[in-house]
């Protein structure tokens, strides 16, 4: 090789053209950039795989969970429903009870009403249920029609005088005769002629009326 001289300036050769050589790189780097991509799709792959399952595992749990809001819902409702059922039932029970009960008691306070009624009415006109019978049966008979009379010997004074008075106040003759009969009660009174016959019977309007209030009175004795 030569070397310049001191002191002498040579020319550079701009027209050179310098062609840079290839870096090969050593087979261990080579390996290694492999495995390094290969890493990575793996790791990228992962990656996707993961949030595809974490996405179906959240869909799941979603579907899951609605589900079991539904069922836990319907059960809910259910068990609503049956409550309602029951307190209705209940309800109903304790209405008819009370229904009951307050029937019963009214049927109870008419009977004793009537009972009352008809206690005071015989006390005040033992006469008057008498006399009521006999005018229907003076409507029903022909003029001239022969009628006797049957009381409790009791009342046989007040109905000679009551006959008495009615006679006074009818312009037709009366045959009505009063007679006294200790087979019949005090109140009571059997009128009759020879074509038929009337009573008055308190115990048969007791019969009847206890009759009519048995459906709600059922131990109501006769």
């Amino acid at each position: 090789m030569t070397r310049p001289q001191p002191g002498r300036v040579e020319p550079f050769g701009f027209d050179r053209v310098f062609h840079p050589g290839k870096a090969v790189p050593e087979p261990a780097d080579a390996e290694r950039s492999t495995q390094a991509r290969a890493l990575a799709e793996q790791l990228a792959q992962a990656e996707e795989a993961q949030a595809s399952a974490l996405a179906a595992a959240h869909a799941e749990g979603f579907r899951a969970g609605m589900d079991e809001g539904r069922r836990e819902g319907a059960a809910a409702l259910l068990s609503a429903t049956d409550a309602i059922h029951a307190a209705l039932d209940d309800l109903d029970a304790r209405f008819v009870a009370v229904a009951a009960q307050q029937t019963r008691m009214a049927a109870e306070a008419a009977l004793a009403a009537a009972e009352v009624l008809a206690g005071h009415a015989v006390a005040a006109a033992p006469l008057r249920a008498i006399e009521e019978a006999l005018t229907r049966a003076l409507a029903q008979v022909s003029r001239g029609t022969h009628l006797a009379v049957y009381v409790h010997p009791a009342l046989y004074p007040e109905l000679v005088i009551a006959l008495e008075a009615r006679q006074q106040l009818d312009r037709r003759q009366l045959h009505v005769t009063p007679l006294a009969d200790p087979s019949v009660a005090e109140g009571d009174a059997r009128i009759v002629w020879d074509e038929g016959g009337l009573m008055v019977d308190a115990a048969a309007r007791r019969a009847i009326v206890i009759d009519e209030l048995r459906p709600l009175l059922p131990d109501l004795a006769p």
